[in-house]
């Protein structure tokens, strides 16, 4: 059964930087962020230089139904992950006493929601047959 490492927020710096890593030492990939022309063109890039396999979703982290969609296209597309690398994130440089509401509330649905959801849910999906990898 292939297996792959998946990559959150995988088009950003850090997680490009991941991304490049684990394709470089020739591990399949699945990687998900909000924008899914910079999700094609990462795994573009990725197959040619390194000739691994990579999927990719499109997924906006901070909606809930989003998740849902990408947790349940992982499941019927019976992908089993090895690996783990939870890098999607948020941040707003300045003072925290200048951010609005609705910026806190993003901060906290991505950092801290989305994070310990996708994490529990794409354990679900762990190879159980190889060392399992995981960095949040």
């Amino acid at each position: 059964m292939q297996s792959f490492v998946c990559i959150t927020g995988a088009t950003g710096g850090l997680g490009k930087a991941f991304a490049v890593e684990c394709a470089d030492r020739g591990w399949n990939l699945f990687i998900t962020d909000v924008s899914e022309p910079a999700l094609i063109h990462l795994a573009d890039g990725l197959k040619t230089a390194y000739g691994i396999k990579v999927l990719y979703f499109p997924c906006d982290l901070t909606d809930a139904n989003s998740r849902v969609l990408l947790v349940d296209w992982l499941n019927e597309n019976k992908i089993c992950l090895e690996g783990l690398i939870n890098v999607a994130g948020l941040d707003f440089e300045g003072s925290f006493f200048d951010r609005t509401k609705e910026q806190i509330q993003t901060l906290i649905r991505l950092n801290v929601e989305a994070n310990l959801e996708i994490t529990h849910e794409l354990l679900k999906l762990r190879n159980r047959d190889k060392t399992f990898r995981s960095s949040m």
